[in-house]
């Protein structure tokens, strides 16, 4: 189906009770490019966690020097934002009670090779090449961080540009890329397969 014309599009009030919290995950460009990002929405669904917003982005240097601003000087950080910044990754707003921790604990150590069976990182990750580490997914580690990235993510609510796309039936709810956002739709659903809006 087709979502609603809301104009600019923000991510509203979290929609369950106060301690339902939000989490951006990003499904890094190693899973983009190997086509996990079906698999980790598949999990995240699976695992009861509500999909608020979603987008398909190739991150500026700007942007992540904001979201990765603590670690700044330290030996990995330029390895880190080069390779953050060599494709798209899937950014996923979730919400849910617990998700921070539960996400992590779903993602698996930051280590693929240390992580446990079961998890993304322990089913789906392996040591590559390269000085940093590629795993897959990143999810905020405390609301605090969660609200930061959020917002240094969040292009429609700077485009002042809405319209809605059509959505993709399914569980994975809108995903899309292209437009004049900064070359992204953001997509907040309202409900599998049905977008409230996205910027385009």
């Amino acid at each position: 189906g087709y979502g609603h014309d809301l104009g600019v599009t923000t991510l509203g009030p979290v929609t369950e009770t106060a301690q339902t919290e939000r989490s951006l995950i990003l499904v890094k460009p190693d899973g983009f490019r190997r086509g996990l990002t079906g698999e980790v929405i598949r999990r995240i669904e699976a695992k009861g966690y509500t999909l608020a917003a979603l987008a398909v982005v190739t991150p500026t240097r700007e942007q992540l020097a904001a979201h990765y601003a603590e670690h700044e000087g330290k030996p990995f950080y330029e390895p880190l934002l080069e390779f953050m910044s060599s494709g798209p990754v899937a950014a996923v707003v979730i919400e849910g009670q617990e998700c921070i921790k539960g996400f992590r604990s779903l993602a698996g150590a930051t280590k693929p090779t240390e992580a446990a069976p079961g998890t993304i990182r322990g089913d789906l990750g392996r040591k590559w090449a390269g000085t940093v580490d590629e795993n897959i997914v990143h999810g905020s580690d405390s609301p605090e961080s969660a609200a930061r990235e959020i917002a240094t993510r969040e292009p429609a609510a700077r485009s002042g540009r809405s319209r809605s796309p059509p959505v993709p039936s399914g569980p994975s709810g809108a995903l899309h890329t292209g437009g004049a956002c900064g070359a992204v739709w953001w997509c907040v659903v309202s409900k599998p397969g049905h977008a409230l809006g996205c910027c385009m």
